[in-house]
């Protein structure tokens, strides 16, 4: 049976071929699942599996029910289901987010876009495999937000900026940039502006009458 779950979560989570590199950062999940004692002469009877994956990418999540007999006659019943780490740090077990009456289960919101730009670094350098290079980049349905640029980022990549009317806005590097350059142009132009007003208060007020005069 370990190597009848070993071959099934090796198609499951299958990497390109372009996949060469050794992984550094989390060992393949195949070798993390399996754990269960299982007694020798096990047969598998019948197997359940649904998975969920996008198209064009290596990660897909899903689970595995079955049904084995042991040596023995008994009827075994196993039961394997696959999360994943993402790179916000928070684990989800499906892709769309689901809100229950009891609880809030967090599904996947896409890619940041900078850490996408980091690990796609990463990757060609052969430090992470295509696996962990499309995980890190991932970020759940809690911790993504959309920025006034329109990229969708994780909290390490965006800025939250309260709004008089009580609403957040998200701002990513560029726009944080942006905005820190445009407050340091407010903040010279009221420092001339304050500057030439007390100027303006410092003329005598006989002086300013024969200006006028003039």
């Amino acid at each position: 049976m370990k190597n009848f779950s070993s071959k099934f979560w090796e198609w499951l989570l299958k990497r390109s071929p372009q996949n060469a590199a050794q992984p550094n950062v989390q060992p393949n999940p195949i070798d993390s699942v399996g754990n269960i004692n299982i007694p020798i002469g096990t047969e598998p009877l019948e197997t359940y599996i649904e998975t969920e994956s996008i198209l064009g990418g290596p990660i897909k999540i899903g689970s595995e029910e079955g049904v084995l007999k042991g040596p023995d006659g008994q009827l075994i019943r196993a039961h394997n289901k696959l999360s994943i780490l993402l790179g916000c740090n928070h684990i989800v077990a499906q892709f769309q987010a689901l809100d229950q009456e009891d609880r809030h289960i967090r599904g996947i919101a896409g890619k940041c876009f900078y850490c996408d730009l980091e690990v796609q670094e990463l990757l060609q350098k052969g430090k992470i495999t295509v696996f962990d290079a499309e995980r890190l980049a991932l970020v759940c349905s809690d911790c993504g937000k959309i920025t006034n640029s329109g990229q969708l980022c994780c909290p390490k990549h965006y800025t939250a900026v309260s709004n008089p009317d009580g609403t957040t806005t998200y701002l990513s590097p560029e726009d944080a940039e942006e905005q820190s350059r445009q407050n340091t142009t407010k903040t010279i132009l009221s420092s001339i502006a304050l500057l030439f007003g007390q100027n303006s208060q410092e003329i005598p007020q006989e002086n300013r009458e024969e200006q006028n005069d003039d």
